[in-house]
């Protein structure tokens, strides 16, 4: 499950924060956490992963044993045992910066602006204290840290105008002359600064145990509050975005970055542009989304052995609450299919609603793996997927009987009573459409409906094709478990054929581009 791990402490601790005060909603939700000793219940958290941004190095083992040789990260090329050279593959996670000159993977521009109005540049102030990676022939990231930019005008539900932006690359250098990119992951957040002395830039450290030697990533962040970014002496605490707010983000990213991407997004234009031979200009425009969060004290033991496996589950997210007689619970993210498990079992028991709500503005690669050649193409993006979904489906969109299905789950009730209504936009590319259900180069359209249990509000959808992409949408359709269908239709047309000999017959031919049989030509 692609969660990293995220360690919430007591909300007890004391903060000296150096500042004139915490912008009101700032703090992220943190559970109660019921105890482990001997009550018999346990609690999960499902909730969007928002820990900050890993920076690293990491020598893949290959298969060694990892208990006798320690995880060995690297703070660069040639140190440790991570160096460019045969044999050697490293996995590298890397923060990219502002563009510099010709980098091939970087941020580089930011438009925040009310939807509707005219875009707007944001001003960059800065970028924080990151890991940049030495540059070399391979053409490999130099990488950053995080970019912060201020939109005059356009503040966030704390009065502030200053936003944050983090992209995050995954790639691989193999046998020291070879780059093989992977995942990609994309956050803009209003943000606002707190001063405090602990904080510090995220890094790595190491522990030795037992002769081994073990690294961990140091957030750099101090408990209870909910920083996007940090430096030295600086935390840049996530806020709300204000309603009407859009984000273009414009990136520079390698041509061979391939797949799909996820969104937390919405209203969601793309745009993929060849720059060089070797990089395109990506650009996602989109309105943010309110995505809510599910929080539950359950049975540890449960009759449904579906549930009981999912419960039994190790997460590789959760957390503490202080510690205090072992209040801990799980965390869940929406992407992985066994959430919808809980979801669908335990929806009744949180009384059909979400416990809180995050604006989120964020799309990242998922796997594709679908089996389909036209899906799982390679050396290129494919589309992009978003949904304000409590949980979702783990990769693209699955086509079965000539449909393009997507799962979805989430509980009927915001916080505040309110129904909860579903958004969900799919841009794939044209060609790729085509590909799946063999059509000419003729144009093309869609039907989308919203299948499954719940209220049976009727969702609003939209259709177009512009620029080499479809772009399919549904809004307003209400919660529980959903399926969403995506059927792409091409206008058939019919010819009249008569034979070359006698007795003349005619013939009608009908498809999407019809010919004449052998002894028959066209009327």
């Amino acid at each position: 499950m692609p969660i990293q791990r995220k360690i919430l402490v007591s909300l007890l601790s004391v903060l000296l924060v150096v500042a004139t005060g915490v912008p009101a909603g700032a703090k992220d939700f943190v559970p109660e956490g019921p105890s482990l000793n001997g009550t018999g219940k346990v609690a999960f958290l499902i909730q969007d992963d928002r820990s900050l941004p890993m920076k690293y190095i990491a020598r893949d083992l290959n298969g060694q044993d990892e208990a006798k040789l320690g995880n060995q990260w690297c703070r660069s090329y040639t140190t440790e045992t991570c160096r460019l050279e045969k044999g050697v593959k490293l996995n590298v996670i890397a923060s990219l910066g502002k563009c510099k000159a010709d980098e091939i993977a970087c941020v580089e521009n930011v438009k925040i602006f009310r939807s509707g109005e005219a875009k707007t540049n944001a001003e960059f102030l800065l970028e924080t204290s990151g890991k940049e990676l030495p540059a070399n022939n391979l053409g490999a990231p130099i990488g950053g840290g995080t970019t912060i930019w201020r939109a005059p005008g356009i503040t966030s539900q704390a009065g502030v105008d200053i936003y944050a932006v983090n992209v995050s690359l995954f790639f691989s250098i193999i046998d020291g002359e070879r780059v093989v990119y992977g995942d990609l992951s994309s956050t803009v957040s209003p943000v606002s600064e707190i001063l405090d002395p602990r904080y510090r830039p995220g890094d790595i450290g190491s522990n030795d145990r037992n002769g081994v030697t073990w690294w961990y990533h140091d957030n750099g962040s101090i408990p209870g509050y909910d920083c996007f970014a940090t430096d030295f002496g600086k935390c840049w605490m996530r806020a709300n975005f204000s309603d009407g707010t859009r984000v273009e983000l414009e990136m520079r990213l390698p041509r061979s970055l391939s797949g799909w991407l996820h969104g937390r997004l919405d209203n969601t234009e793309l745009s993929i542009t060849p720059i060089s031979n070797t990089a395109n200009r990506v650009v996602v425009a989109a309105d943010p989304v309110v995505v809510p969060i599910m929080y539950a004290v359950v049975d540890q033991k449960h009759k449904n052995p579906i549930v009981q496996e999912v419960l039994d589950m190790k997460t590789s997210g959760g957390g503490f609450n202080g510690g205090i007689g072992g209040l801990e619970w799980k965390l869940y993210g929406p992407d992985w299919d066994p959430t919808r498990t809980l979801v669908k079992h335990f929806a009744d028991q949180v009384g059909d609603k979400a416990v809180a709500t995050q604006t989120t503005w964020r799309f990242k690669t998922i796997w594709a793996n679908t089996g389909n050649r036209c899906l799982d193409a390679r050396g290129k993006l494919i589309g992009l997927v978003t949904t304000n979904a409590l949980t979702y489906s783990a990769g693209p969109p699955r086509f079965s009987n000539g449909f393009l299905n997507y799962a979805t789950a989430g509980l009927h009730k915001l916080p505040d009573g309110q129904v909860a209504l579903g958004s969900y936009n799919l841009i794939i590319r044209s060609e790729t459409a085509r590909c799946l259900y063999g059509f000419t180069n003729a144009p093309v359209s869609a039907t989308i409906t919203v299948a499954g249990d719940g209220d049976r509000t009727i969702a609003t959808t939209t259709v177009g094709e512009k620029n080499g992409w479809l772009k399919l949408a549904a809004n307003g359709f209400t919660f529980s478990e959903k399926t969403i269908r995506v059927r792409i239709t091409q206008k058939r047309s019919t010819i009249t054929c008569v034979s070359t000999t006698t007795p003349v017959r005619t013939r009608k031919v009908t498809g999407l581009s019809p010919r004449c049989p052998a002894g028959f030509v066209k009327r």
